[in-house]
């Protein structure tokens, strides 16, 4: 290729940076010359945790496909180059077929349990994203009654605690546990979870999940907030199972911790229970909570 020809072909790609420059520069200038009208730090929304460790799953998910294409190309093209030497009749073609065959299986295989991996990591955060949006719609509806509702409130570490209601009645601290229903033994039903005050029985399996971590979350809360005000503060912990019927063995008035369906919540904490705040008082409670809780920036 001559001299020449290299201008002409470099000249041809001249009109499209041009266009690609002006187009860039002029959307630098834009971006420049305007601004947001809110700058405050927002509120976070119920599952605010796990919709950021959803979207980092989804680039990493990504990632894992390109790097898998990538390697799964050449692959491919190595084990065609093997078999064209079937023409050749190299005494060395089965070898060279079973090495490259699993090479690329192990390739495979690695990369797809990853893949596999992070998908179902994903499709349990999507789970409890759901579970928390479901059960935050449902404690927003408290604030008509004059109590203050917050989300994801960041703790002192690497973790949350789901919802934290202020309401007259008390501090209440939520945590969310979404399960998914699977196939029912005969004689219970598909929809129910039995608390007898120590384990969840689910049709197809019992555990105590979510129990002990609430009751800390619970006494964390009241720590907190008792250190902020230089008053004792208690919060109430309740474990709420959405899209499941709870029926409680526990005995009115006994233990402290609550396990309720998110359709019982509001009951729960309005429904027979002393006034135990004044509005000032859960004013003074709520811009604690609300100091931890705006972080959310755009």
């Amino acid at each position: 290729m001559t001299m020449i020809q290299l201008i002409v072909i470099a000249l041809a790609f001249v009109p499209t940076i041009l266009v690609l420059a002006i187009v860039f520069t002029w959307f630098a200038i834009q971006v420049r010359r305007t601004r947001a009208p809110i700058k405050d730090k927002l509120l976070r929304a119920p599952g605010e945790s796990l919709r950021r460790q959803i979207e980092k799953f989804d680039n990493d998910t990504q990632m894992n496909l390109c790097l898998l294409l990538l390697l799964y190309g050449p692959g491919c093209l190595l084990l065609l180059a093997t078999f064209a030497k079937l023409r050749l009749k190299s005494p060395q073609l089965l070898a060279e077929i079973v090495v490259f065959s699993a090479l690329l299986l192990i390739v495979t295989l690695v990369f797809a349990w990853k893949i596999i991996k992070v998908l179902t990591h994903q499709r349990n955060l999507s789970l409890g994203f759901r579970g928390e949006r479901a059960v935050g719609e449902e404690l927003n509806k408290l604030m008509l009654d004059g109590c203050f509702v917050f989300h994801d409130v960041p703790g002192d570490a690497d973790w949350n605690v789901d919802h934290i209601v202020v309401a007259p009645t008390g501090v209440f601290a939520i945590e969310t546990k979404t399960r998914r229903k699977g196939t029912c033994p005969k004689g219970k039903r598909d929809y129910e979870v039995l608390y007898d005050g120590k384990t969840l029985e689910y049709p197809h399996c019992k555990d105590s999940h979510g129990i002990e971590q609430v009751k800390a979350n619970a006494k964390w809360v009241g720590r907190h907030l008792s250190n902020a005000l230089a008053e004792e503060v208690r919060a109430i912990p309740i474990l709420t199972l959405p899209g499941w019927y709870v029926t409680s063995r526990v005995k009115p008035g006994k233990g402290e911790l609550l396990v309720l369906s998110h359709k019982q919540i509001r009951s729960a904490i309005l429904d027979g229970r002393e006034r135990v705040f004044d509005e000032k008082r859960m004013r003074q409670i709520a811009y604690q909570l609300e100091q931890r809780c705006r972080d959310v920036e755009f």
